[in-house]
């Protein structure tokens, strides 16, 4: 995406750190769904209704939860540590 995005910004690169990068998500996301070629865009949204359904992979939801589980007691003591404050 960032490829397409240094495309519509007439410049070498993007990342993250280019002004601008994140309005132009979805102008770049439609500009490679229309260079795509018919099968590869019937193979994508052919995941994409498996992904509807079914959610997402084991895999990835694990990494989620696995993210969670670091962050929530982190927040819980932050938010112990407000509600004595107050």
């Amino acid at each position: 995406m960032f490829k397409e995005i240094a495309s519509i910004l007439n410049i070498e690169s993007a990342d993250t750190h280019t002004p601008g990068w994140f309005q132009l998500r979805t102008k770049a996301s439609k500009n490679v769904l229309n260079a795509m070629a018919e099968d590869a865009r019937k193979d994508l949204e052919i995941a994409a209704d498996r992904m509807q359904k079914e959610g997402l992979p084991p895999d990835i939801q694990r990494r989620y939860v696995e993210f969670a589980a670091r962050r929530r007691p982190n927040d819980s003591v932050t938010g112990q540590f407000h509600l004595k404050i107050n």
